[in-house]
């Protein structure tokens, strides 16, 4: 390396001095901001990490001479990677990403598009972006105006396979003897088609959900229970009922005690919940979620059928304002509470 270039290595090394801790900062805004993004727009994802390039790395990347002025053409310095769990969330994820940030399109691709057909391996999208001029004029944003970061998104199997292939530190980095390379990219085109089912899938789940909820519309109400058509009868038949639309976390459990209980589809369950009891109940409980309000419903239409047969000790307390509505409707409730389920 001549005096130019050992020059230029440490001019560059003194600007990353300088901006490294702009760039972090930057990194943490913008997970901050994508975060936010992801979960207004009910995007589903698996984790959102930034890291801002080490030093010595940046510094490689000066001197390996195809950068005229590393400085200004290096844009991976901050890098965040949004990992999902399909490819139809990357697809929705990018384009959310597209609409939201300016993207530099000559130095952005979609590693799948460009990759030969008879290849298979790393597959991932990469943007080159940086704040629009909306957000740039932010105050907690203008100290990033014009600076460029990548923002990268894959799917969970495509992470798994990218960080085997490139750990350097692990067995299978470096060059592998023929038949044993060829087997590693075997595996990779299975990781490939595994993907694309589990996007098949999804796409599947989706359309089950939306011929459920169709379903309900019509009043064709013989299906049967599972997470998916609970949700969607719940939502169309009693979306103001509960405080929080949600099975919190339950919902393998609620659906085996209705299961227990008698209720194998969702005339069975929209014929007890039209009952008159349930109906006064309902119309006086506040500060529920749809966890509590099926469990509750049970208990009052048969508490000793509830009791005995679909309770499995998942809880042991009930509020007690909520206890003396079921006791009020249906007096044999108290009788036939368990001991250990304590009032609050």
């Amino acid at each position: 390396m001549d005096k130019k270039d050992k020059k230029s290595v440490e001019e560059c090394a003194a600007w990353y001095n300088a901006n490294h801790d702009l760039f972090e900062l930057c990194g943490e805004k913008t997970e901050g901001l994508l975060r936010t993004l992801l979960e207004q727009k009910h995007l589903a994802f698996h984790s959102i990490e930034h890291r801002t390039k080490v030093k010595d790395s940046f510094l490689v990347k000066c001197a390996s001479g195809k950068y005229s002025d590393p400085t200004s053409q290096i844009t991976d310095i901050c890098g965040l990677r949004i990992i999902s769990y399909t490819k139809h969330d990357v697809n929705d994820i990018s384009h959310l990403i597209e609409q939201e940030f300016t993207i530099d399109e000559k130095n952005s691709m979609d590693k799948s598009a460009v990759m030969e057909v008879d290849k298979v391996g790393y597959l991932s999208v990469h943007y080159v972006a940086q704040f629009n001029s909306s957000r740039a004029d932010l105050p907690e944003y203008a100290a990033f105006r014009g600076l460029r970061f990548e923002i990268q998104i894959r799917t969970l199997l495509q992470h798994a396979w990218a960080e085997i292939e490139h750990d350097r530190s692990y067995k299978f980095s470096g060059e592998l003897p023929k038949m044993i390379k060829r087997r590693f990219y075997l595996l990779a085109g299975t990781l490939e088609l595994i993907d694309a089912e589990f996007d098949r899938l999804s796409g599947e789940i989706d359309q089950y959900a939306q011929d459920v909820k169709s379903n309900i519309q019509e009043d064709k109400l013989d299906v049967p229970i599972d997470s998916t058509s609970l949700m969607e009868y719940l939502l169309l038949r009693f979306p103001h009922n509960v405080e929080e639309q949600d099975l919190n976390g339950n919902d393998k459990e609620i659906v085996d005690e209705l299961d227990a209980f008698g209720i194998h589809t969702l005339k069975d369950l929209d014929d007890m919940l039209l009952d008159g009891n349930v109906q006064a109940f309902l119309r006086g409980t506040t500060g529920i979620n749809y966890l509590g309000m099926l469990r509750h419903v049970m208990i009052l239409k048969d508490p000793k059928a509830y009791f005995t047969k679909a309770w499995k000790t998942n809880w042991r307390a009930i509020d007690l304002d909520v206890w003396e509505k079921i006791t009020a409707l249906n007096p044999a409730a108290e009788k036939e509470r368990p001991a250990i389920v304590h009032l609050h």
